[in-house]
């Protein structure tokens, strides 16, 4: 079961964050288990052009209880909403494109 849930019109996955500012690292959302994807919520008006990213709109942050819970959670979801997944400093959750 979903234990909380957060919508945010846009996100953003950074493929280089060594070159974020501290700034920018408060913005973190997420980092991802598998393949330590960074998920920002604001990368500034105008983000510097060493910054490789991209923009994800429309998106809903779920939190889970348990492992056990969200990847139950994980095998109803439509697979093509699924962003990722994160069970990093014991709060498991995923992100998803929300509908």
């Amino acid at each position: 079961m979903v234990r909380k849930k957060e919508c945010f019109d846009k996100v953003y996955f950074v493929d280089n964050p060594e070159v974020l500012s501290r700034k920018q690292m408060d913005s973190l959302l997420m980092v991802s288990t598998k393949n330590w994807n960074h998920y920002f919520l604001d990368l500034g008006k105008k983000p510097s052009k060493k910054i490789i990213f991209n923009e994800i709109e429309n998106v809903e942050l779920c939190g889970f209880n348990s492992p056990k819970a969200m990847f139950g959670f994980l095998k109803n979801l439509d697979k093509k909403s699924l962003l990722d997944f994160s069970l990093e400093h014991d709060r498991p959750c995923l992100l998803k494109l929300a509908r």
